[in-house]
């Protein structure tokens, strides 16, 4: 749905879960963990920053996973805004603005860490 941009760090992909709408989004620590649901704070919050600070200091690669599950009203909506953007004359500009909108208020899955020999 969302492709990966530096500006962003992060990209998205909407799946269709039975009668329900989620809203997965990956990308750096730094641009999940601020996405965050503010209500609905994870209590593995401080291990997984902990973690992810420890990561990177061992030179590994982190990813931080979310999601968003979405009502019906809310998928649609998405859906419109989304058609609007992609046949609008500044697209790229849209899209960043639609994105930011939509992947907030995440709850969090999980990270992973990846050692990068490059």
């Amino acid at each position: 749905m969302f492709e990966f941009d530096s500006d962003r760090k992060r990209q998205s992909v909407v799946i269709r879960e039975g009668n329900s709408y989620v809203l997965y989004v990956k990308g750096a620590d730094s641009s999940i963990m601020c996405n965050l649901d503010k209500n609905n704070e994870p209590i593995h919050k401080m291990d997984l920053e902990v973690s992810l600070l420890r990561f990177s200091r061992l030179g590994y690669r982190t990813l931080v996973f979310g999601r968003r599950v979405l009502t019906i009203d809310e998928f649609h909506s998405m859906k419109e805004e989304y058609s609007k953007v992609v046949s609008s004359g500044d697209r790229e500009a849209g899209m960043h603005i639609l994105a930011c909108k939509w992947e907030d208020k995440l709850e969090l899955l999980g990270a992973t860490a990846v050692e990068d020999k490059l």
